[in-house]
């Protein structure tokens, strides 16, 4: 697969080669072992006939939108959940849904192939014609493993 798995918006293609060039540009300037692809990946809101549920914009190839389908399962389930509770809240929906699918998300990218050498990071979405779209940034994992960085100290006191 060396283009679109499937079209979300008409711009997408762009989008991504957009992102893939900053992306290279920014960690290509602190360690070119770094290694970085960006992907996009969207998650339709509500399951349609004519529509794929997933679509995404992966050009090395490395997922498929076959790696992901667990996504509408969760889809249809937090769909069930929410009927039973009659809750109308579209955006309370919309959160949840979006939770859900950022950890599913990760870990289905830690539990692919590349999941063991490559450190994933996937942002908040953007909303785009009845899709969740998420950004990924992939980097070599053992080599930003040798940098330093923050970690939470949770016995801080004052």
């Amino acid at each position: 697969m060396n283009s679109c798995d499937n079209l979300i918006w008409e711009h997408q293609q762009h989008c991504q080669i957009s992102l893939v060039l900053a992306a290279e540009e920014l960690f290509n300037s602190l360690d070119e072992r770094l290694a970085p692809k960006v992907f996009l990946i969207g998650a339709s809101l509500k399951p349609h006939m004519n529509r794929p549920f997933v679509g995404l914009e992966c050009p090395e190839g490395d997922y498929v939108s076959k790696d992901f389908r667990t996504l509408k399962a969760l889809c249809i389930h937090h769909s069930l959940k929410m009927n039973q509770q009659e809750c109308h809240d579209e955006d309370h929906y919309q959160r949840l849904l979006n939770a859900a699918y950022t950890a599913e998300i990760q870990r289905i990218l830690r539990a692919h192939i590349n999941g063991s050498n490559n450190e994933n990071f996937v942002s908040a979405p953007v909303y785009i014609d009845g899709y969740l779209v998420y950004v990924v940034a992939e980097l070599n994992k053992k080599i930003l493993n040798t940098y330093y960085y923050l970690s939470k100290d949770s016995s801080f006191s004052g």
